[in-house]
């Protein structure tokens, strides 16, 4: 997890097309979210491993959620303070760090889950 956010970071302070700079931000928001969910589900799988799938889909759902908050909050300020412009680039942003972590976490769980 730590080398997906190392690239992230890279690509966010080298100033990749249409980067705000709240960007850094997410990479750091979208990192703790999934240290802290990779640390939930690993203990749940150490101490029960027949709880795994239901843990997995809890923390994906719980995650999911507060995306949704966390990237409707943002719009909204960005578009009430800013012009629409920085909404849609931040929006754009959101959306390719959410895909990036999701299909990442998703293969690190199912890795780890496999060799448990």
């Amino acid at each position: 997890m730590a080398c997906l956010t190392a690239i992230v970071a890279v690509l966010v302070l080298i100033k990749v097309k249409y980067v705000l700079p709240i960007d850094f931000a997410l990479v750091v928001y979208f990192s703790a979210i999934a240290y802290i969910s990779q640390h939930i589900i690993c203990r749940t799988l150490a101490k029960n491993p027949k709880k795994f799938p239901q843990s997995f889909m809890l923390v994906e759902f719980g995650k999911l959620f507060l995306h949704i908050i966390v990237l409707a909050a943002s719009v909204y300020f960005y578009s009430c303070r800013h012009d629409g412009l920085s909404a849609k680039a931040f929006l754009g942003c959101f959306a390719v760090l959410f895909i990036i972590y999701l299909v990442f976490g998703t293969w690190e769980m199912y890795r780890i889950a496999k060799q448990k």
